[in-house]
């Protein structure tokens, strides 16, 4: 194997460190650093082990969905819940279904981030996947327009509250999953 390839190699081993080590390394925020500590460790408790997926982004899989996604980038750490979102921006599943079912504090946060399409989509090029947003139903009351995006449970740099919150997030998704199949 030449030397190119092999510090290719290497390098790219280096970069697929767990989730644990980069935490340790990346993080200085105590607060996150603690909070994703105990993340990690309900993950795993779940049995849903966070997988490399990019650089320094991790991914969470419960039956073959992708449950969580993890981003930690220049000390900063980024979560993103998929709700049954993810399947309603390509026509499958039903959101109202999963809202419906959320705990009361749950579904209010839920509900207070769900916001208007501007068709954002449309702006880079993409698919025209939430062009006009999606109408969606909540306790009787049709919601209009919501775009795809505000359909992702999204924290940056979570305070000790949010983490608790992205845990229930994580266990409605996967209990959402757990019933559908």
């Amino acid at each position: 194997m030449p030397k190119t390839e092999q510090l290719k190699a290497k390098m790219a081993e280096q970069r697929k460190i767990s989730l644990d080590e980069r935490c340790n390394t990346d993080l200085q925020n105590p607060v996150l650093k603690e909070g994703m500590a105990d993340l990690i460790a309900f993950l795993y408790d779940l049995k849903m082990k966070p997988r490399w997926y990019h650089h320094a982004s991790y991914k969470c899989y419960f039956k073959k969905e992708i449950v969580v996604y993890i981003n930690l980038y220049q000390g900063n750490c980024k979560i993103v819940v998929c709700t049954s979102a993810a399947e309603n921006v390509f026509g499958r599943g039903n959101v109202s279904a999963y809202i419906n079912e959320l705990d009361s504090d749950v579904k209010a946060e839920f509900i207070s981030r769900l916001k208007p399409c501007v068709n954002c989509l449309l702006k880079d090029g993409r698919e025209k996947m939430c062009k006009g947003g999606h109408d969606i139903e909540i306790d009787g009351v049709v919601n209009k327009g919501i775009c795809c995006h505000s359909l992702f449970y999204i924290i940056k740099n979570p305070t000790a509250e949010q983490f608790q919150m992205v845990k229930k997030f994580i266990t409605a998704r996967r209990n959402f999953l757990e019933v559908k199949s």
